[in-house]
């Protein structure tokens, strides 16, 4: 892989230095919520138990994509998915998560990114909020981080060895997994823990501070002036890209104490109103800097609403998160990543509109480099394609989508080309498993089709398996499976690599493919 700064200096060389001539670029904030399904915003599920009028005004004034979705359905995959236009299970990551103390293997540094991009077409790049991909810890012990729920050989006197100013960002301002309140980074320095959750308290001389709480109940606000913040201090001179990336309203389900009772429905409801109240802070930091009408926001989530919820209790008093759909996060369902997906940008999108298009988070980089007019390289966004013709109402003058994998916790996967949707497992692949086997006996799941395959379009909830049905539909998408792993890519280009971990087998090392077993890889080429 070429370095990322030679191809972008590359791509900009003859091109005057981003002045005047380059001020008419849009602004770009995109905030992705953390386990918010599209039932959670009231303007697309009529029947919501509660409001968020913020989003709305996204809804309403905007292009709504009704059928957009994460790449897989977690948290670190999806964002890794977003930032590099590439499918998260051509990395190292095949399941799971990352953890807070991983070594920050997973994004490479000579990987173009979307800040990278948006950086060299003259942006000044930041991200608020939770980073999940990995950063590079010092240890006390010269060992590697160990970590642990209390931090306990954490240096906190020396720089991050690798941080998202590495990926592309000027500024960092935010928390590296899912519990933001125990411990906040800015650029490369970790400048605040949580005494009472983390119990080896940083030396006072490297002036990292005391977050007073014990949870995430203040970590929104926290987040949300920092957002605002970096907003004031653009100028209308120089574009700006700003990634908020909200840790809400993932668990510990718990608004702060201003929101506490707000939906009068549940906790996890008031949580999903103080992600619309931070919503609010942005639109009014715009209008105050009269950047809003020609700003870019995108609203989306990073997957769908978690059962940690207590969904189906929610369900019972009349509340979908997932609406008709079927899963939650996790899944490879439908519920588990698709997902509200939001934009508004005044000075071209003139009246609100739904688009039925087929898109991923992952498409962002190829609509921003086509908005920037960035030709991407071979090797950088090989399963991102452009959306911008939905937002311009003009005819595409790139490559369209028209398939899609998502991928769930397990690493089971599915794949959808049109209507048609196969997925590689007899269930979810998710954490709604245990929901499924307790209505039935353990001879009917033993029973149960190895592989599932749903007509979205006459089942949106994948509740007739037509498996047995169409076989010659079950070998189409296995073929078009079998493809998009082996070209590396699912865009047009030269065939990419993917990235192995291996594991051992009998016939020893060779790539693991822990959601494909049916895949032959013997010889490990792909």
């Amino acid at each position: 892989m070429q370095s990322k700064y030679l191809l972008s200096l590359s791509l900009i060389s003859g091109l005057s230095l981003f002045s005047q001539a380059q001020t008419g670029q849009p602004n770009i904030i995109f905030i992705m919520a953390d386990d918010m399904g599209l039932g959670d915003v009231s303007s697309i599920n009529k029947e919501a138990k509660w409001q968020t009028p913020n989003i709305d005004k996204l809804t309403n004034h905007g292009v709504y994509f009704t059928d957009a979705h994460s790449s897989s359905a977690v948290c670190t995959p999806t964002r890794y998915g977003l930032l590099n236009g590439r499918y998260n299970w051509r990395s190292e990551l095949k399941s799971g998560v990352h953890g807070g103390f991983n070594k920050p293997t997973l994004m490479d540094k000579e990987r173009l990114t979307v800040a990278d991009l948006l950086k060299s077409r003259g942006y000044n790049t930041g991200i608020v909020g939770k980073w999940h991909l990995g950063v590079g810890w010092h240890s006390t012990t010269g060992n590697d981080v160990k970590g642990g729920r209390y931090f306990k050989d954490i240096d906190f006197k020396k720089k991050l060895y690798e941080s998202p100013l590495d990926h592309g960002f000027d500024y960092y301002y935010g928390h590296p997994v899912a519990n933001p309140a125990w411990i906040m980074i800015e650029n490369d320095q970790c400048v605040a823990v949580s005494h009472k959750i983390i119990k080896a308290k940083p030396p006072k001389e490297t002036g990292v501070y005391d977050l007073p709480v014990t949870q995430d109940d203040d970590a929104i606000r926290m987040l949300s002036d920092k957002a605002v913040d970096y907003i004031n201090q653009q100028s209308k001179n120089k574009p700006f890209f700003l990634y908020y990336p909200l840790s809400a309203p993932h668990t510990p389900i718990a608004p702060s104490k201003n929101f506490v009772g707000a939906s009068k429905f549940s906790k996890y409801g008031d949580f999903c109103i103080e992600v619309d109240w931070a919503v609010g802070q942005v639109l009014n930091a715009l209008e105050k800097k009269d950047l809003t009408e020609n700003t870019i926001i995108i609203f989306t989530a990073d997957n769908g609403s978690s059962p940690a919820a207590k969904v189906y209790n929610m369900e019972k008093k009349g509340q979908f998160s997932s609406l008709h759909f079927r899963g939650y996060k996790a899944d490879v369902y439908e519920g588990g990543h698709r997902v509200p997906f939001l934009v508004r940008w005044p000075k071209v999108i003139k009246a609100a509109r739904k688009s039925d298009k087929l898109i991923s988070l992952n498409d962002f980089m190829a609509t921003v480099a086509e908005l920037t007019n960035y030709q991407l390289p071979v090797d950088a966004g090989e399963d991102s394609f452009s959306f911008l013709g939905e937002l311009t109402g003009q005819a595409p003058t790139t490559e369209q989508r028209d398939n899609i994998v998502n991928h769930s916790i397990q690493g089971k996967f599915a794949v959808r080309e049109g209507d048609w949707k196969l997925i590689f497992d007899k269930a979810s692949g998710g954490w709604s498993d245990k929901q499924i086997k307790k209505k039935m006996s353990k001879k009917e799941w033993n029973n149960l089709p190895k592989w599932q395959l749903y007509n979205l379009k006459n089942d949106p909830a994948e509740k007739q398996n037509l498996i047995a049905k169409y076989p010659e539909k079950v070998a189409e998408l296995k073929e078009l499976m079998t493809k998009l792993l082996k070209n590396g890519r699912s865009t047009t280009g030269p065939r990419q690599a993917n990235d192995h971990p291996v594991k051992e087998t009998g016939k020893g090392k060779v790539p693991g493919w822990p959601g494909l077993g049916w895949l032959d890889n013997t010889n490990g080429i792909y």
